[in-house]
């Protein structure tokens, strides 16, 4: 959560009530996702996430271009694991699971992230600032990248690159007070 939502977790029941723009980023940790069931559960968790779209909220300031805001509509989600195939093969079978899935770019995954093997990306569109070159060809799409002991670097790298910036004059919440307000919603 975000320094501007409203503290709503139960620490003793392990849940809480999240509102969408106070969340930042979405990980999904897996232990193993060489099981192309357990991939394709975390990619259809990834997706009902996805589903979600950020409304802006009063006094919000922001920072970033038009894309960069555009794309954070909905919340960046990251699928964490610490055991997959190797990165040709899971490249392989998240496509195949996509296709599977039919998940549409806009609810798929931003990255998947593998301890101490490599980060897949999901560039989705050209206007993304995430830029992965072969040569002087700019790759697009799903695009893995080995990066070994140097993964968990290169995430927060990435992480400190997606996270939305913004500053908030009021409290979340109030956009959905105004808006039971608004519908004629008694809040007591």
């Amino acid at each position: 959560m975000g320094q501007y939502h409203p503290f709503t977790y139960n620490r003793e029941k392990g849940r809480g009530l999240f509102l969408a723009e106070g969340v930042l980023c979405c990980i999904d940790v897996k232990s193993d996702i060489s099981d192309q069931k357990e991939l394709e559960r975390g990619l259809c968790q990834i997706q009902r996430v996805k589903k979600i779209e950020r409304k802006p909220t009063i006094g919000e300031m922001r920072y970033g271009t038009d894309y960069d805001w555009e794309r954070l509509r909905r919340i960046p989600c990251i699928l964490f694991a610490f055991r997959s195939p190797s990165g040709q093969s899971l490249k392989k079978n998240v496509e195949k699971a996509i296709a599977k899935l039919k998940i549409s770019p806009e609810e798929a995954f931003d990255a998947i992230v593998v301890y101490d093997k490599g980060i897949i990306y999901n560039i989705k569109n050209p206007r993304d600032k995430l830029m992965i070159y072969v040569g002087k060809e700019r790759r697009m799409g799903i695009v893995g990248c080995v990066y070994d002991k140097r993964t968990l670097m290169n995430f927060l790298i990435y992480l400190s690159h997606t996270i939305p910036w913004e500053i908030k004059v009021s409290p979340i919440i109030l956009t959905y007070l105004e808006k039971f307000r608004k519908n004629s919603v008694g809040v007591f």
